[in-house]
């Protein structure tokens, strides 16, 4: 069971990189800014809203209920996120070339990754604090209890 909710946790952190890669950037912010004339501020805007609303509260979720250490989410979430970018790249810009998709998502990733570093950072704080809270102490590796 215990296997089966590991993979479950790692699987969740794939899809979620895929799916935020797919739909939240490519149709949230054409939705929410519909009428406003394209510009920087609504690139930022339809970038880092859909990351700080949808992306950082899913990744801190995913890290406190995750079985085991929450950092092995980002492990799965960023390989998702890469390959949602290039499926991005090959459904809705055909004509792009063949390079354009390792651009996009090394920048995007770089650009995202403080939205999903610090909520899995959070969400590691909280579920070590919750552990020690109970009982059972929680010490750093090399340390002897």
């Amino acid at each position: 069971m215990r296997n089966k909710k590991k993979c479950a946790g790692r699987s969740v952190a794939f899809l979620i990189g895929l799916v935020y890669a797919l739909f939240w950037y490519r149709i949230l912010p054409v939705s929410l800014f519909r009428n406003i004339p394209v510009s920087v501020g609504v690139f930022w805007l339809g970038l880092l809203l859909p990351a700080i609303f949808l992306l950082s509260p899913a990744m801190l979720l995913l890290a406190v209920y995750s079985e085991d250490t929450p950092w092995l989410n980002l492990a799965y979430f960023y390989p998702g996120l890469i390959i949602g970018f290039a499926a991005d790249i090959a459904l809705f810009h055909p004509k792009a070339g063949a390079t354009v998709w390792i651009l996009e998502s090394s920048t995007f990733s770089g650009l995202l990754a403080p939205f999903a570093v610090l909520p899995t950072a959070l969400g590691a704080w909280i579920k070590r604090r919750e552990r020690s809270g109970r009982g059972t102490p929680v010490h750093d590796e090399g340390v002897s209890p």
